[in-house]
């Protein structure tokens, strides 16, 4: 892909954008863990500013609560005399930085990008807030051809749920069973599951 024909102006395309959201118990409480991963397509070199990518996350002094970033892998893949080339991220082009008491940004760059580019990167955030569930949007500046969330929640949490927008999702939710292991015990509770496309 050159070029985006639906809007030729895209500096580039979101190919795809997987959230999944579920909750594990931790030491004391529940966590909400979050997994991302996210595949675009670099049209022009405009585009390569999405290979500079900031994740927001919360850090309380003294660790009294946090969130932890695990295992952030990131590539570029360029096609060079016909073949495919891959290029992994090195962990030195990753960055913390505090932006205010309790909020911090990992910071990386994916290498070798450049029009033509297709970059991919994945991670996941487990996070003592479990009683907070960002929001989460299905389109973003540069248009997205395939997005999709799924999220699983216990039985002992209610959330609201508020879509807008002028296009509908494609939606499910059904009731599920769930097996959480707390002390090396496994316990056994119904949940929600809700996907959306």
């Amino acid at each position: 892909m050159a070029v985006y024909e639906p809007d030729s102006s895209a500096t580039a395309v979101i190919l795809c954008k997987l959230t999944d959201i579920s909750y594990k118990w931790g030491i004391e409480s529940f966590r909400l863990v979050s997994e991302y991963k996210v595949k675009i397509k670099v049209l022009k070199p405009e585009g390569t500013s999405y290979a500079d990518v900031i994740i927001p996350y919360y850090e309380l002094p003294n660790n009294a609560m946090k969130e932890n970033i695990i295992g952030l892998d990131a590539s570029a893949y360029n096609l060079e005399n016909g073949k495919i080339v891959r290029t992994k991220m090195k962990k030195d082009v990753v960055f913390k930085e505090r932006v205010g008491e309790s909020r911090m940004n990992l910071k990386f760059s994916i290498p070798q990008v450049k029009a033509g580019t297709l970059t991919e990167y994945e991670y996941r955030i487990e996070s003592d807030f479990f009683f907070s569930i960002d929001s989460w949007k299905a389109q973003s500046d540069s248009p997205t051809l395939y997005t999709e969330y799924d999220i699983i929640i216990p039985e002992y949490f209610k959330f609201n749920t508020d879509m807008r927008g002028t296009e509908s999702l494609e939606t499910k939710s059904e009731s599920t069973s769930l097996s959480l292991s707390i002390g090396g015990q496994f316990f056994q509770c119904t949940g929600s599951h809700m996907n959306f496309r």
